[in-house]
């Protein structure tokens, strides 16, 4: 770290003893100057703390160079924990857009889930209120078992809701779930012609519902 004292046991301590042996030895910066000094016994820039050292050991002069030493380190002490605290805000302040950015999103997210789930809902309702569509699918299904859907459920016990990043987590796992869901029922009505004319059918003669069946079909 340059030639500072920083390596030194004692560092840049100033008791009332070295005030007193810098009065005595001609207000030198002796106390300082000793330190250099010993750390240039095993210092890779040896050269230069003993430079550091005779400069201090010097009456008057060697006072000025310590105490231009000792506001050099405040300095440079000051500006290490000025980045620090700048770091911190600046952490502070990336944290703080990255939780506002996750409840946007968990928004969002619940207001699809909602609109996804009515449109599941409305869907379920229509097959099951047209009986031809509705029995048209029982055979379907049991000859094509493989379109039961299997039970997937969202590992509560392993995210945290009071968390922003589980519960965003969490509600993305559920757009997910209920596009699946509904790309099964789509793929299961396409999937069979006496399935997929009955429902036709249903749709044709229900004008109330066509259009929000045909928009969740396409989708």
């Amino acid at each position: 770290m340059g030639f500072y004292l920083h390596e030194h046991p004692k560092g840049y301590a100033f008791t009332g003893k070295d005030v007193l042996f810098s009065c005595v030895t001609g207000l030198s910066g002796i106390s300082y100057a000793k330190r250099h000094w010993e750390l240039s016994q095993n210092a890779s820039n040896k050269l230069g703390h003993r430079i550091v050292a005779i400069v201090e050991a010097l009456p008057v002069i060697g006072a000025i160079a310590a105490v231009i030493e000792k506001i050099s380190e405040c300095i440079h002490r000051s500006n290490f924990t000025l980045g620090k605290i700048t770091d911190l805000f600046t952490f502070q302040k990336q944290l703080t857009e990255m939780e506002d950015s996750s409840r946007e999103e968990i928004t969002l997210f619940e207001n699809h889930i909602e609109i996804r789930k009515k449109q599941i809902d409305k869907f379920d309702t229509f097959i099951y209120k047209n009986s031809e569509l509705y029995q048209a699918c029982l055979v379907h299904l049991e000859e094509n078992p493989f379109y039961k859907e299997s039970p997937t459920n969202i590992p509560d016990n392993t995210l945290n809701e009071n968390d922003l990043i589980d519960l965003r987590t969490k509600r993305l796992m559920e757009v997910n779930l209920l596009e699946h869901q509904t790309r099964q029922r789509m793929r299961f009505i396409l999937s069979d012609d006496k399935v997929y004319r009955a429902f036709v059918k249903a749709l044709g003669e229900d004008s109330y519902e066509t259009e929000s069946m045909h928009a969740l079909i396409v989708r």
